[in-house]
């Protein structure tokens, strides 16, 4: 009788279900740890400990493992800009590419903007800086600095 299977239930359930149904079972809750999740919503719990399916005694505390609704950036320092690309839009962000001097061989990423390890509403942007070399971008002119720019993307980079 002072005993209760941890229900597989508990995992995908909001908190508050979570706790409520911990309680019913003679159990409570000892802490909340907050983990990110790029792909579940803030509130749900991502796992239990001790876990689902143990055999625990009337009173155990169980640590919940809630998902924060964030994600975590990516590190994209050093990688090609295609593969940076990738790997942003992979991890369900957006990503904004600008082009800069760095001593990294051009195409690579040489910072980044938020960075790696932080945490990010899904769907944020990211902004990579790509090394550039000095044919692409001459010291004369910006993009940005003439006004009769077609509208039309003449900015846009070359895909490669």
């Amino acid at each position: 009788p002072g005993h209760a299977v941890l229900p597989a239930s508990l995992i995908g359930a909001r908190e508050e279900d979570a706790r409520s149904r911990l309680e019913q079972l003679g159990m409570t809750v000892g802490e909340v740890l907050q983990q990110n999740s790029a792909d579940r919503p803030a509130g749900e719990v991502l796992k239990v400990s001790p876990p689902v399916g143990s055999d625990v005694a009337a009173g155990t505390k169980v640590v919940l493992t809630v998902s924060t609704g964030q994600m975590t950036v990516p590190n994209l320092v050093g990688l090609s800009e295609s593969a940076a690309v990738a790997a942003v839009t992979r991890a369900g962000l957006k990503s904004r590419v600008q082009f800069g001097f760095s001593s990294l061989r051009a195409g690579t990423v040489f910072r980044q903007s938020p960075a790696a390890n932080s945490s990010v509403s899904p769907g944020s942007e990211v902004t990579l800086s790509v090394s550039s070399t000095p044919a692409k971008l001459s010291p004369t002119s910006s993009p940005s600095s003439s006004p009769s720019s077609s509208p039309s993307g003449s900015a846009k980079q070359p895909r490669g």
